[in-house]
């Protein structure tokens, strides 16, 4: 985990699993096996309790979607984190 930013990969099926209203893509279908990676992906990272702040854009070959969570991190999280409680 470099920079302690997670970098997280879901599958084909775990995607299918994510409940929600994703732009569909027969492209990224054909491809990957699932209509939609980018939105069901961002959703799947906030446990799929987050809201879009930005739908799908693609350009250039990237395609992004960004969704807002609210956590709170656990007092063990925090400890092997070394984050200070106030």
């Amino acid at each position: 985990m470099a920079n302690r930013i997670p970098f997280l990969t879901y599958s084909a099926e775990e995607l299918k699993q994510v409940k929600g209203d994703f732009q569909e893509s027969s492209f990224v279908k054909e491809k990957t096996g699932v209509d939609n990676v980018c939105e069901r992906a961002a959703m799947k990272a906030a446990n799929e309790e987050g809201t879009f702040i930005l739908r799908k854009q693609a350009e250039n070959g990237i395609t992004i979607a960004i969704v807002k969570y609210d956590w709170k991190l656990e007092r063990e999280l925090a400890k092997e984190y070394r984050i200070d409680e106030q």
